[in-house]
C-alpha cells in the first residue's frame, strides 16, 4: 500500500511575518526579530505587504544609546478597506516626499489619519 503524496505550500515570507504579527496582536514587535522570520533585506517591504492585506500596523522608533530599535504592531480589529488602502497609499507617499519620513513612519501617519477621518 502507498502512502498518498502530501503537498504543502511554502510559506512566504510575508505570511511569515503576517502569523507573527497575528501572533502577538497589540504587541510591539523589534525589527530584528522580523528581520528574521521576513529576511534581513526585505522586512520592511513584508511589513508593508502586511498593510496591503488589510491588516492595521502600527510603527514606533526609539533610540537606545547609538541604535534606533523600530519597532512594529498589529492592531486586530480595524478593517482596512479598499478605498481607505489607496487613500493611505496616497497619503503616505506624499509624506514620505514631503516630510522626509521613512516609508513605515508615513504609512503609520496616514494609516492615523485615515483612522481619525472616519
Amino acid at each position: 500500500m502507498t502512502q498518498p503524496e502530501l503537498h504543502f505550500e511554502p510559506l512566504t515570507f510575508r505570511d511569515a511575518v503576517a502569523d507573527l504579527f497575528r501572533s502577538r496582536p497589540g504587541a510591539w514587535i523589534d525589527g530584528l526579530s522580523l528581520a528574521q522570520v521576513g529576511g534581513a533585506y526585505a522586512w520592511r517591504t513584508r511589513t508593508s505587504e502586511c498593510r496591503q492585506l488589510g491588516m492595521t500596523i502600527e510603527n514606533r522608533q526609539r533610540k537606545e544609546g547609538r541604535r534606533t530599535v523600530s519597532e512594529y504592531r498589529y492592531v486586530p480589529g480595524v478593517t482596512v478597506t479598499d478605498d481607505i488602502a489607496e487613500r493611505m497609499e496616497e497619503r503616505a507617499a506624499i509624506m514620505e516626499y514631503d516630510g522626509n519620513l521613512t516609508r513605515a513612519q508615513a504609512e503609520t501617519l496616514a494609516h492615523q489619519t485615515a483612522k481619525e477621518s472616519r
